[in-house]
């Protein structure tokens, strides 16, 4: 008779035991607010570990960062202001370092100084967008890459 009920005993602890290691899901850009584009600043990076969300269509180019922005951050606002510190070197003494942008999560597109691109990947660790560039042998994909630092 004492069998019968360590046998439940145990299955129910196993059957628990289970049910609370819950695998983490991977989050959607769906599921994320403009929390995860602004509350940390960023840094162009080249070290794609998800090439998964890139484009299945047209030639994927990683936009060349230039020694001169390796050390730049970008800083995204509430009031839809996108702030680039410079810091040592400065590619264009002229270029802005402040300019408007605009997040659509619904459509996945942020538009940024009047360039849209589309969001690929935004997670609390990764920003990744592109544009569409039309060249002679079809479209090239050019993909930024940002990082929180």
């Amino acid at each position: 008779m004492m069998k019968p009920k360590i046998f439940i005993i145990i299955i129910s602890l196993v059957s628990l035991t289970l049910a609370s290691c819950k695998k983490e899901e991977k989050k959607t850009i769906e599921e994320f607010s403009m929390d995860a584009l602004i509350n940390d600043a960023w840094m162009l990076t080249l070290n794609d570990s998800n090439t998964s969300t890139n484009l299945k269509t047209g030639n994927n180019v990683y936009y060349a960062v230039q020694d001169c922005q390796k050390d730049d951050v970008y800083a995204f606002s509430k009031s839809n202001e996108l702030f680039i510190d410079f810091k040592n070197t400065v590619c264009n003494p002229s270029e802005n370092s402040k300019s408007n942008f605009v997040f659509d999560k619904t459509n996945r597109k942020i538009t940024i100084a009047g360039v849209t691109y589309t969001v690929l990947e935004l997670s609390e660790k990764r920003l990744k967008y592109t544009v569409a560039v039309p060249t002679a042998s079809g479209v090239n994909n050019i993909i930024y890459l940002f990082e929180h630092f």
